[in-house]
This record gives structure tokens, sequence and C-alpha cells, in this order.
């Protein structure tokens, strides 16, 4: 293992007790004396945190070969467990804004989770085909621990500020994410889970996916795996999956109808 790796695990190592310090401040319910510099401290943890990924994200990219299998799978579980600890940052900051009735919402809005974009340097890698992998993992990952819903924060702080009421019918749904679909394909997505599946069994979701998976076309481009796709639902829905199998005579015979009825009306509207 050269220096910098041992570098990068142990910059990571020293990221994560500095984080588990702060969570450990966080725990208390009590508003901090000082809402402001609170909140610029905190902020100023979370740009040290993203650049550190982003760190990793080049050193990846600039090998000349692979990480050996142990090491970038120690990698990718530290990286996982630095985006869990971002993801307790902004639930604190999403509960304070709401404790203060977003008061400090300039403060709030300031704090980004900027880790999916990455501009990869100008030269070749060497590394590309794992680079690639890497960074899907960081997109995804990010996903997975709801980074991205942090301008929810923005949104009710503008609801507050027009003394507007909620609207009647929100969006239920997270925002499109290329890795998992493209556009079109999410939009079908959507259409079935809310009048094909509209909170029935689970056996649907499967059935969606599956679906998806066999109307793979030039029009509906469908990424996600079956982890991949369990993991959306869960976090985005608190839907747990643990049974992926397919009724297949049920499935043929009442299920597929079922879901090209629905394709059909939702190509029509």
């Amino acid at each position: 293992m050269t220096a910098i790796a041992s570098d990068i695990i142990t910059a990571l190592n020293n990221r994560l007790e500095l984080c588990e310090l702060k969570n450990a401040e966080l725990k208390s319910n009590k508003l901090p004396v000082d809402i402001e510099k609170f909140v610029e401290d905190l902020q100023g943890v979370c740009y040290e945190n993203d650049t550190l990924i982003k760190r990793c994200k080049y050193f990846v990219y600039n090998r000349e070969k692979e990480l050996n299998f142990a090491y970038y799978e120690a990698l990718k579980k530290k990286v996982s467990l630095l985006l869990e600890q971002q993801y307790c940052f902004k639930t604190k900051l999403e509960k304070l804004g709401h404790d203060t009735n977003y008061k400090f919402a300039d403060f709030y809005n300031d704090i980004t989770f900027d880790l999916i974009d990455f501009s990869n340097p100008d030269k070749f890698s060497s590394n590309q085909k794992q680079s690639d992998e890497f960074n899907n993992f960081v997109d995804f990952a990010s996903i997975s621990t709801d980074l991205q819903t942090l301008p929810k924060v923005q949104s009710k702080t503008i609801e507050i500020a027009n003394h507007t009421a909620p609207s009647e019918i929100e969006e239920t749904h997270p925002p499109h994410h290329p890795n998992l679909w493209n556009k079109p394909c999410y939009e079908l997505f959507k259409y079935l889970f809310d009048n094909y599946y509209n909170n029935k069994t689970k056996r649907k979701l499967t059935n969606i996916w599956f679906f998806l998976k066999e109307k793979q076309s030039k029009t509906y481009i469908f990424l996600a795996t079956k982890d991949m796709y369990v993991d959306f639902l869960k976090v985005n829905y608190n839907i747990s999956i643990t049974n992926f199998d397919k009724a297949i005579n049920k499935y043929d015979d009442k299920d597929l109808p079922s879901l090209n009825g629905h394709c059909i009306n939702f190509e029509n509207n």
C-alpha cells in the first residue's frame, strides 16, 4: 500500500472521529446558546467532509492501476460511514430550523452537500473503470442516506416567509436520479407507484421492478439493480422489501396485463 493510500485512510479515520464527537454534542435537545455560531461551525464540518470525499474520488481516479479488493472495500465502507454522519448533521439542522421557526434561514440554506458533481482531471485515467464505479457508489450512497433532501428546509422557509398554506397535493416522490433510470422511465415508475401499487401489497412494488426491467428500450432506460431498487424504496418511502421472488404464473396471467394497461394509460396521458 502506498503512503498516499495510508494517508487517505488515516484522514477518513480522523474525520470519522471528529464527526462522532460532533454528533455527541448534537444529542442534546437543548437549543445552542449561539445558534448562528453553531450552524456556521457545523457548516464547516460538512464542507470539510465533502472535500475529503471528493479527495477520495480523485485518489481513485489518479491511480495507475486498480486498488486491491480489501483496501477498496475498506475505502468504500469509511466513505459510506462519513456520508451517514453527514445525514445526521443534516437531520439536526432540519430539526433546529423547525424549532426556531426558520429564523436563521440564510444559514440553513448555505449548507450544501455537493457530492455528486465530480469533474475529472484533463488527463486520461489509467483506472477509469474502478473510478467510475467508485463515483457511482458515492452518488448512490448520497441518495441512500438522503443527503439530497436538504432543499426541504429552503422550501419550508419560503412557505413560512410568504405566510402561505401548504399545497393540498404535495410531491411524494424524490427527485429523479440518473443512476437508477432516465426521466421517462422514472415518470412511468411514479405513475405505476401511484396507480398500480397505491399502497397495496409489496409484491406490486417488485412487479414494477420486473416490468421496468422488461420494458427497457431507447425510451425507458432502467439501470437500478434489485439492491439499488430495494434501497431506493427504503430510503424514500420507508418500505422494506424482503422477498423479491416473482410469482411467474400469476405475474404473466394477471400482473403483467394490469401493468401493461397502466402503461398504456400513462402513455396516452
